[in-house]
């Protein structure tokens, strides 16, 4: 039996541009960080002391063009990993570079053929420590995303740091994606459970589970009891309409984000419902109209309950000790102002399997 308790987290973090992430050093203590994109800054917080510290964020004196912050992570205080668009680097918290990689071929007037960029919450960079490996999210830059070719490359690589080598790992989309195209239902998903790499792809229902010890690819179903339509096609003569690329996601499933929870050995996996563009009363519904659902599956992927999100936000999601962080919607936004600025909830869920 599945049971919940709910608690939240209120901040004030006085920023315009927020990407949350958490944090626990090896003393136990929980941080949560927030990159301020206007003042180049990494902010880290004690969630329970509420004392901080800034870190400036470096950017290559090599590269002159535009070079967005795209993912980063605290692996602890003397080493954190940014990836902006045209480097890897490593940092601490003076904001010495300890380490520079130039990336996706800066001083080129052509997109490379293959593109590593994470894509923050849609697809976390993620660290082994133990082979000093950094797994990023790829994608082409030979082919367009109604192409065939788009689909036909791994969505991972991986970058070894004592070499400065890219490795591509071997999981690709799935072969619906190489027969039609799906729209913008595109985005990648995945989160690391152990040794095992997870995927989700918008448009499948399935789970994608890579070994990365034997390289091994298995499937799980892991279909919504909410998703009662399969997803269609779209047809590429509208790859240019973003009108009906819109409508097409407004009537189609489509799964989101998945997180592992290594205190509880549960998924959390979300899920926006399909909606008609026209009801029977003949009133119309876009994209804001679709019902969000949190699923959260056991260790072998069954389903266990879902949960409909009324009042959430899947994107700046994350897991502690204490259950999942679900960014709370107020007044129909993420954040609400107050009198000392900007106020962010999080609803914590604590789930346990009795």
């Amino acid at each position: 039996m599945l049971t919940t308790s709910h608690d939240s987290l209120t901040i004030s973090p006085n920023t315009t541009y927020l990407s949350f992430a958490a944090y626990t050093d090896k003393a136990g203590n929980l941080f949560y960080s927030l990159y301020d994109e206007y003042d180049s800054t990494i902010k880290i917080i004690n969630i329970k002391s509420k004392v901080s510290k800034s870190v400036k964020v470096p950017f290559s004196n090599r590269i002159e063009v535009e070079n967005p912050l795209k993912d980063y992570i605290i692996h602890n205080f003397d080493s954190i990993f940014l990836q902006h668009h045209y480097q890897i680097s490593i940092i601490d918290t003076s904001g010495k570079i300890k380490y520079e990689y130039l990336i996706n071929a800066p001083f080129s007037d052509t997109f490379p053929d293959t593109i590593r960029n994470s894509l923050g919450s849609l697809f976390s960079m993620y660290y082994n420590e133990i082979s000093k490996e950094l797994y990023l999210r790829q994608y082409s830059g030979k082919y367009y995303s109604w192409s065939k070719g788009y689909y036909s490359i791994p969505v991972e690589a991986v970058f070894k740091l004592r070499d400065s080598l890219f490795k591509d790992v071997a999981i690709y989309y799935p072969n619906k994606y190489q027969q039609n195209y799906y729209g913008d239902l595109n985005n990648v998903y995945h989160t690391v459970a152990g040794k095992n790499d997870i995927f989700s792809f918008e448009a499948d229902e399935n789970i994608y589970i890579l070994n990365k010890e034997n390289g091994k690819i298995s499937k799980n179903s892991c279909k919504s009891t909410f998703d009662t339509s399969d997803v269609q096609p779209l047809s590429t003569k509208y790859k240019d309409d973003i009108n009906k690329r819109i409508d097409h996601l407004t009537v189609s499933p489509c799964y989101l984000k998945i997180l592992y929870d290594p205190y509880r050995k549960l998924y959390y996996r979300f899920f926006s419902a399909a909606v008609p563009l026209r009801n029977k009363n003949g009133t119309y519904n876009t994209h804001a109209d679709k019902e969000l659902y949190l699923m959260v599956l056991d260790n072998k992927f069954n389903l266990l309950k879902e949960y409909p999100l009324k009042n959430n936000e899947w994107y700046w999601s994350f897991i502690t000790e204490k259950g999942l962080y679900l960014q709370r919607t107020l007044k129909g936004t993420v954040n609400q102002n107050t009198e000392n600025g900007q106020q962010i909830i999080f609803d914590i869920f604590t789930f346990s399997l009795d």
